[in-house]
């Protein structure tokens, strides 16, 4: 907040104003508010409800004050109250939780009071590193691909219900879906308990408004691809689902100062641990966006598996697969992928193959 929103006519004495620094501790009813000044010294104390309103209300009760900069924890919230809040003039920022309970597990006693006050020392130390949010509009895609997701689940845990149904009369379905999946149940169930039939019904009806509930969404994402998805598509395995979720979940490309640095957000590379004379490589840190990093390896199964066409990352991957298994190699393919797609949206290049008998040179 700017020393003209609190009191006109001070700007000429911004420098001989004390910083101040608030911490939020959010949750889902009420909000613990932390104001020190730039020596620690606590300035205000107070709990509010969770509402952009009531938050700044409580915060111009503290009289006069420069407020340098204002943070809260990732979570549910932190999307829709960081816009909010910048729209209403306040420096708020939004900091990584697991950053700031490393901090905050310094204090002995853990309460929303305590840790508001950790928060806010934290930021006047310079402790914490601001976060990327993204505003309700940016929220809509990601939205729309996990409602998908979860008819996706729904639909299939029904088709697996129905199909351990039929067991128990031994009664074996082949693999299909859809409507043909539809048909072919109600064939089979013609004969059995009329209240079994009637159940199974009841379970189809609601598989086919999952059905056409995917369907819609199918064209709703389809519709959704623009330039950037159709050049990511040009990969092998990178379907408008993929392309669509790593443009929503990437954001701004820009704001990575390298490419490699896309496959740590992720959470696609593996944890480090060395101290003294003891270094170990472990698995995989999974601390990004589970849903992009699950597509992301389906691609680079896909890669390995499927694809007709030759390509460098082919090649590389087959040299993993071949000393470390599949999987393993779905799963740094899948990285390799992710670096290759933030480039490529860098650039504007399209993928590029290659011939196998060319001489490849594969650079990890």
């Amino acid at each position: 907040m700017t020393i003209s929103q609190i009191e006109p006519g001070l700007e000429g004495q911004k420098e001989q104003l004390m910083k101040h620094y608030i911490g939020l501790d959010i949750s889902l009813k009420t909000t613990a508010i932390c104001i020190i000044d730039e020596t620690g010294k606590v300035v205000m104390q107070a709990t509010t409800d969770t509402t952009p309103e009531a938050i700044e209300s409580s915060i111009l009760r503290a009289g006069k004050i420069h407020i340098e900069q204002i943070c809260l924890e990732t979570g549910s919230l932190c999307h829709y109250l960081v816009e909010n809040l910048s729209n209403r003039g306040l420096p708020v920022i939004c900091v990584d939780a697991r950053q700031a309970a490393t901090f905050l597990s310094l204090k002995i006693n853990k309460t929303d009071k305590n840790d508001a006050r950790g928060l806010a020392e934290g930021l006047r130390l310079g402790f914490f590193k601001k976060i990327s949010t993204k505003t309700s509009a940016e929220l809509a895609i990601p939205t729309l691909l996990r409602s998908r997701k979860l008819l996706v689940d729904q639909r299939k845990q029904i088709q697996l219900a129905i199909k351990g149904h039929l067991k128990t009369y031994g009664i074996r379905l082949k693999s299909s879906d859809g409507i043909s999946f539809c048909n072919e149940v109600s064939r089979t169930i013609e004969g059995l308990h009329e209240v079994m039939v009637e159940a199974l019904k009841e379970l189809l009806d609601n598989y086919m408004r999952l059905v056409e509930s995917v369907k819609k969404l199918d064209k709703k994402v389809k519709s959704l691809c623009k330039e950037k998805e159709d050049l990511l598509m040009t990969i092998p395995g990178i379907g408008a689902i993929t392309a669509l979720t790593f443009t929503s979940e990437i954001g701004n490309e820009k704001r990575f100062s390298s490419s490699r640095q896309v496959g740590a957000y992720i959470g696609m590379t593996p944890k480090q641990y060395s101290s003294g004379e003891t270094e170990k490589m472990g698995r995989i840190s999974k601390t990004g966006p589970t849903n992009l990093r699950s597509l992301l390896v389906e691609a680079g199964m896909v890669v390995l598996t499927r694809s007709e066409k030759w390509s460098t990352l082919k090649a590389w991957g087959m040299k993993i697969a071949r000393k470390h298994g599949t999987k393993k190699a779905a799963v740094a393919v899948g990285r390799k992928l992710a670096v290759i797609m933030h480039r490529m949206l860098i650039t504007g290049e399209a993928f590029r193959y290659t011939n196998k008998t060319d001489e490849i040179k594969v650079v990890a």
